[in-house]
């Protein structure tokens, strides 16, 4: 998991309370990290991501392969590649 997506969900937390870190799989996080994510209260969802839902042009909830949803009105995700 990049520490980039880390650091993006930990300052999302400053505009709002409901943040939840996606990984689209296994996250292999560091005990470090994984405990400053617990602190913050940002809850880390390992499950691969199969598609997005919405309605209106609106974003509502992300799909996961296993069929399961995560309601949800906005989204920012991170490519992994920097500059």
């Amino acid at each position: 998991l990049r520490s980039m997506a880390v650091g993006l969900a930990q300052s999302l937390k400053t505009w709002t309370n409901s943040v939840t870190l996606l990984t689209d799989g296994a996250a292999r996080l560091k005990p470090e990290v994984g405990e400053t994510l617990r602190r913050l209260e940002i809850p880390v969802v390992e499950k691969k991501i199969d598609g997005l839902e919405g309605s209106q042009g609106s974003l509502t909830a992300v799909r996961f392969a296993d069929g399961s949803k995560l309601e949800c009105q906005g989204m920012f995700f991170n490519t992994g590649h920097g500059q």
